[in-house]
């Protein structure tokens, strides 16, 4: 089945709808919620996961970039074989200037989320902005970035980390003049229970002897 001949087969309509829906709740993330973000009416989502309205390869396009999905996922074999996710391959999400992301799980097979992300000299992700139920962590890979969590502001060195609830509006920024790299992991919330044990765990680790201790950022 592809993009171009789902419109036609009713079977398939049900798949996409169905593989959509997955993918959203997976994401912790509201009818409504997706379907302002790809700038769609909540009905139609909801059509569209039940099988009973048609999208076109343009609408279907942002409604993945809301799930940070690629489109073919919605067509992809439900075999589970293992299949590794390749460099060469795997092509940059839809993101802002200056960041560069890339999906490295298999998006089909898991709720998981791992991105690698590179951030230029002065890039961030734009206002703070908060979401629910998920748990995001970050590792700096190279060099350094800045998250900044309701008011207060981190900054991570190459191999920190930091864990927080995505309910807590958030920012990551690059301040310096070297370009950074992190490792940026989205797991879905199970319970109320985990939500509340990782907002009182969040908190940044230092790599080594850990005898250093997270500075805020300094204003300018």
């Amino acid at each position: 089945m592809s993009v171009e001949n789902v419109a036609d087969d009713q079977d398939g309509r049900h798949q996409v709808g169905a593989r959509l829906q997955a993918f959203r709740e997976a994401r912790r993330l509201s009818v409504r919620k997706t379907a302002l973000a790809a700038g769609v009416s909540p009905s139609f989502v909801s059509q569209l996961e039940r099988g009973k309205s048609n999208a076109s390869v343009a609408v279907l396009q942002k409604l993945c970039d809301v799930l940070d999905i690629h489109v073919s996922d919605l067509f992809a074999s439900t075999d589970p074989a293992v299949k590794p996710v390749r460099m060469a391959t795997r092509e940059p999400l839809v993101t802002r200037e200056g960041i560069t992301k890339y999906l490295i799980t298999p998006s089909s097979h898991s709720p998981l989320a791992l991105y690698d992300a590179t951030f230029d000299p002065a890039a961030n992700t734009g206002d703070p902005y908060s979401h629910a139920g998920l748990i995001e962590t970050v590792v700096v890979l190279h060099h350094e970035v800045t998250i900044q969590l309701g008011d207060d502001p981190y900054i991570l060195k190459a191999g920190d980390s930091i864990s927080y609830v995505s309910e807590t509006p958030h920012r990551i920024s690059n301040h310096t003049s070297e370009r950074s790299r992190i490792h940026w992991l989205c797991a879905p919330v199970l319970a109320a229970g985990d939500r509340n044990e990782a907002a009182r765990d969040a908190a940044p680790r230092r790599s080594g002897d850990g005898s250093a201790t997270l500075g805020k950022e300094q204003p300018s």
